[in-house]
């Protein structure tokens, strides 16, 4: 006995779809179709096509999304390691109460564990480097500024915007 199972691989049953198509447009006004015409079959497959390239197309952009969200976490977290280090050498080299200032959390001086922490750590530092400005250190590559955080933060907030739209 023959089977009718509709195939599960998008391809299969777009070829399903055009072969039944064609055979709505050959025997359709024969037998009387009235729902499941030629124009409609068609219609739905040109529907259900174009679904899957914007499918196709949001999964890259998702991807591309993430890639970038976990670039600019990567950068918070040195920038944020940075601070660290440099806060234990001018501030203290444990937690204290001189610390609160900073923003750093969780009475830490480490680089905090969570992405929301690391992201709420950015204008926490770009505040505390606008007070304390002579506190501020840009010599080669370490770049410890107030302008630095707020930059870190808006791609830090763009990219998580990105990836959650």
């Amino acid at each position: 006995m023959a089977s009718n199972a509709i195939p599960d691989a998008l391809p299969q049953l777009f070829a399903l779809a055009h072969d039944a198509a064609d055979g709505a447009s050959v025997h359709g006004i024969a037998i009387g179709l009235v729902h499941n015409t030629a124009a409609n079959i068609n219609a739905a497959l040109v529907a259900a096509q174009t679904a899957e390239v914007t499918y196709a197309a949001a999964k890259t952009a998702k991807n591309t999304a993430s890639t970038n969200l976990r670039v600019s976490d990567s950068n918070a977290r040195a920038f944020i390691k940075a601070c660290g280090a440099y806060f234990t050498q001018v501030i203290s080299d444990g937690w204290t109460a001189a610390w609160e200032a900073t923003g750093f959390p969780n009475q830490s001086t480490g680089v905090p564990s969570t992405q929301d922490e690391r992201m709420s750590l950015l204008p926490a530092l770009r505040d505390y480097f606008t007070a304390n400005p002579t506190l501020e250190i840009s010599n080669g590559s370490l770049v410890l500024t107030a302008a630095r955080a707020d930059a870190l933060y808006s791609d830090f907030a763009d990219t998580r915007d990105t990836m959650n739209e």
